[in-house]
């Protein structure tokens, strides 16, 4: 769209003092267009959810070309409500696989979906994430400006806790055992000015990635067999030992309800990370954390049903028996 120049505007030239229009469009310093992305959610059960995060991205200040959407509970129609169409956002593309296949699947679905689409950038997302309007043109232009970046991330709060962060990036120690950066802390610890705008981490929640996706296709993509949890960071494992780097962008903000994380796989997908990164990590320390979980139940802080889940995952973890968690675990 072309501005009008002061002659050409309802009447003439500007009022004294007023710098023509022109001349402040020339020098204003105009950032680069940012390429095509996708944005792809992982759906659970929460279609009310899942609407607020399709209609918010409209209204983001770079919103995507499409969104994806994998089902994993089967239950949307195939065409998704259109309200964030009518927002003006890009065309919502549903895929139920009719039955819940995990994160690392799904995730999966979409990498190759927006091949599909031509894009090589994917925001992924869980269903109850929500973005701060700059956050994913922040983290585009992270990866888009430098070809070494693999993937970028966010800093997330929780929702019901918008002033505390549940991850500013993770740290993964030689043992295998991870830890969140800044976890619980208030948000302005996490923001002070000696921890920069941007750093590297060894992973971050999976919960919100940009990827870069010929940099995940060259990996392999996520694993599936982990089904829930464990997976995002040996996925960004494997993306640093390919030469590529995980950025957090501290600029960049969005937030999240963190769900359960079941006893059972906890110990079956940690001892499983370790044993795949044989010689890249040590064995996750399941013998010490069997005690610390034996004595929290003789403290009663924990139920002795959660001990027994606790073994049955370090036997499954080590004889490979991965995928789908028993029946008995969902109705626990």
């Amino acid at each position: 769209m072309t501005v009008p120049t002061p002659a050409d505007s309802p009447g003439g030239s500007p009022g004294p003092g007023i710098a023509p229009t022109g001349l402040l469009d020339r020098d204003a310093p105009v950032d680069p267009p940012l390429p095509r992305y996708a944005l792809g959610i992982i759906h659970f059960r929460a279609p009310e959810a899942l609407q607020a995060l399709v209609d918010d991205a409209a209204s983001w200040s770079s919103p995507p070309a499409v969104v994806l959407v994998v089902d994993n509970s089967s239950d949307l129609p195939p065409a998704h409500p259109a309200g964030a169409q009518r927002a003006g956002a890009a065309a919502v593309v549903v895929h139920s696989p009719g039955d819940n296949v995990g994160y690392g699947s799904a995730a999966n679905l979409m990498l190759e979906e927006a091949g599909r689409h031509g894009v090589d950038y994917l925001l992924l997302a869980t269903q109850d994430c929500l973005f701060e309007p700059t956050a994913a043109a922040t983290l585009l232009r992270l990866l888009h400006e430098d070809d070494s970046v693999g993937a970028t991330a966010p800093l997330l709060t929780f929702r019901s806790a918008p002033g505390t962060v549940f991850s500013a990036g993770g740290q993964l120690n030689a043992d295998a055992t991870t830890k969140h950066h800044h976890f619980g802390q208030p948000l302005s610890r996490a923001l002070r000015p000696d921890t920069g705008s941007v750093s590297s981490v060894d992973w971050a929640d999976g919960a919100a990635l940009m990827l870069r996706r010929s940099a995940a296709a060259a990996t392999g993509g996520f694993r599936e067999d982990f089904f829930l949890y464990v997976e995002d960071v040996e996925f960004l494992l494997r993306l640093r030992l390919s030469g590529s780097s995980v950025l957090l962008a501290r600029d960049a903000r969005a937030s999240q309800e963190p769900g359960s994380y079941p006893t059972y796989l906890r110990y079956r997908n940690n001892v499983h990370f370790g044993s795949l990164h044989e010689g890249t990590l040590g064995a996750w320390p399941w013998s010490r954390e069997l005690v610390l979980e034996a004595t929290r139940v003789v403290r009663r802080k924990r139920r002795t049903r959660d001990l027994v889940w606790a073994l049955r995952g370090v036997v499954d973890g080590k004889r490979g028996r991965m995928g789908h968690p028993p029946l008995r675990l969902l109705s626990a």
